[in-house]
């Protein structure tokens, strides 16, 4: 019984001394039918340029779509993943970020391409406290043919700045002090850009 209380005593100074944080600093609204090559189906590009379009079966990245490790099934035909730049399935269209060990989905598609991965971590600090870490990374691209790079406000501005309401969106969105209201100025920026 003895043994049993302590357990239990472990396990709820665990649960009460454990924190959760999200480094999220940007918040995004992404359509669920946006980010893939609209009409051209599964497809893969290689690192050579060349794009083979067919079923794409399988693939087997490991945890988080690691892009070193792992292989995608195409036509029956097993492909390296570092061998692959590009690939889209069901519409999800996955990009390969320098910098980053993972395939990034593209959520937003224009002038402006935004790519976005969400990473889970959980561990235990200096002090032996449990904690859970969740965040987002985003990466932007002008056009399909530019370098995707890390997103930042300055970024941003500069991509944007040959369109006044955008780029007018995106100086409201760094005045602007509640998060609330914030969070779908950037979307805007993006989409005026895109769309207009």
């Amino acid at each position: 019984m003895r043994f049993f209380c302590s357990f239990i005593f472990v396990i709820l100074t665990v649960s009460l001394f454990s924190c959760v944080y999200t480094k999220d600093l940007f918040s995004f609204n992404y359509d669920k039918n946006k980010g893939g090559e609209i009409g051209t189906g599964d497809f893969i590009q290689l690192t050579d340029g060349s794009i083979i379009k067919g079923d794409l079966q399988k693939f087997k990245l490991g945890l988080g779509l690691l892009n070193k490790a792992g292989t995608i099934t195409l036509n029956d035909t097993k492909y390296d993943a570092k061998d692959i730049v590009v690939f889209q399935m069901d519409s999800a269209y996955y990009r390969k970020v320098p910098g980053i060990k993972h395939f990034m989905q593209r959520k937003k598609v224009g002038k402006i391409n935004l790519y976005y991965q969400h990473f889970r971590q959980s561990g235990t600090d200096s002090r032996g406290r449990a904690y859970s870490d969740e965040y987002d990374i985003h990466y932007i691209q002008k056009g399909n043919n530019g370098l995707p790079q890390k997103f930042t406000l300055k970024l941003l501005s500069e991509m944007v700045a040959d369109n006044p309401k955008a780029s007018g969106l995106v100086e409201e969105y760094i005045k602007a002090k509640r998060k609330d209201k914030r969070d779908s100025l950037l979307d805007k920026a993006i989409d005026t850009y895109n769309y207009e």
